[in-house]
């Protein structure tokens, strides 16, 4: 690229030279043109390649950079890859054994299963007014295979050896009734009684019990807690249940 600089200059130069000497000033003709330098005559077009021009001149020639332009929109999205592999699936576990059976259920036919306990309480009261008497009930809810022998334990008294409870834990030997009284007032005594109204007895399935007050002109009351157990021996008998709970008066 020099050389190339030089035989320009030196074209130039000898062209100066030429305009002076018309103009009737003289110029040595040895500072016409260099020594084996190229004009333009010489040079052919597009004989100057690409590789022969240094970086800096071509830089010159391109000019500044441009802006860069905005980014072009988002392509669609591609096709869905194909799904994986199933996981290996784990062995189900062996069966558990059986497990015991359970004890039975409720027996809402037939008799009670021996020496089976039910429990409950009652309430019983007189409105005074010359009567001087109250009555209620209680039910087992299940028919015994016999009717239970029946006690009433006055508060504060010791019950017999068949009714080992409390009111707060009633409690009834096989083949006995329990009724333990919790509190009284103006309560003479308190008489158990069966379905056909004998007195000291109850029957399969349960019992009444009748207040008699003290002084009759006043109100009376006892209440409390019983317990009932079936005979050790029960029969399956079939039987129509009776109505649970306590009827007072």
């Amino acid at each position: 690229m020099k050389k190339f600089g030089k035989h320009v200059r030196g074209h130039f130069v000898a062209y100066l030279a030429l305009f002076f000497a018309l103009g009737g000033t003289s110029i040595p003709a040895v500072n016409a043109l260099p020594r084996n330098s190229v004009g333009t005559a010489q040079l052919k077009n597009g004989a100057v390649t690409k590789t022969k021009i240094a970086k800096t001149t071509l830089s010159s020639l391109r000019g500044l950079r441009g802006l860069r332009g905005t980014a072009g929109p988002q392509g669609p999205a591609g096709p869905q890859g194909p799904a994986g592999a199933t996981g290996a699936t784990g062995a189900t576990g062996a069966t558990g054994a059986t497990g015991a059976t359970g004890p039975a259920g409720p027996f809402p036919t037939g008799n009670m299963p021996g020496s089976t306990t039910v429990r409950g309480q009652y309430a019983l009261g007189g409105d005074g007014g010359g009567n001087g008497f109250g009555w209620g009930a209680i039910s087992f809810g299940f028919q015994m295979s016999a009717a239970p022998t029946p006690h009433f334990i006055n508060v504060g008294t010791t019950p017999p050896a068949a009714c080992p409870g409390t009111t707060a834990n009633p409690q009834a030997a096989p083949g006995h009734l329990c009724v333990y009284e919790g509190s009284s007032s103006n309560r003479a005594s308190v008489l158990p009684f069966n379905a056909l109204g004998a007195t000291g007895a109850a029957s399969q399935w349960g019992a009444g019990l009748w207040l008699q007050a003290t002084t009759v002109a006043n109100a009376a009351f006892s209440y409390g807690s019983w317990a009932a157990t079936s005979p050790v021996s029960a029969s399956s008998v079939s039987a129509q249940p009776s109505s649970s709970g306590t009827a007072g008066h």
